[in-house]
């Protein structure tokens, strides 16, 4: 999975038409993608299973459209963290990845 991949999906989450903001948005994406499997795990073969991939996918896209929404370095407002979604999806990998490293370690 790349940012390329998954750049459409993200602008069509922030209802953005043109590319602008293309390299902007590729390198929060890239960044999603590291951060969630720095939070998982870093075999990129689990990325890739059947049961893993979609919400793989999901919580990269939930992670970049919030990075992309807050991405002020500083703000005259008070900012929420609104990543429940994703904290969710990630503690699922979490214990689908420990599952995944005990059953490899077992081969």
């Amino acid at each position: 999975m790349d940012s390329d991949e998954i750049l459409p999906i993200v602008k069509g989450s922030l209802r953005l038409v043109g590319n602008s903001e293309d390299k902007v948005i590729s390198s929060i994406i890239n960044a999603a993608i590291q951060s969630t499997k720095n939070a998982i795990g870093s075999d990129d073969e689990f990325y890739n299973r059947e049961d893993v991939k979609f919400i793989f996918y999901q919580a990269v896209v939930q992670l970049s459209v919030n990075n992309y929404l807050s991405r002020s370095a500083s703000s005259d407002t008070a900012q929420f963290n609104t990543k429940f979604g994703y904290n969710s999806m990630v503690l699922d990998l979490k214990a689908t990845y420990a599952l995944y490293e005990s059953e490899k370690s077992n081969e």
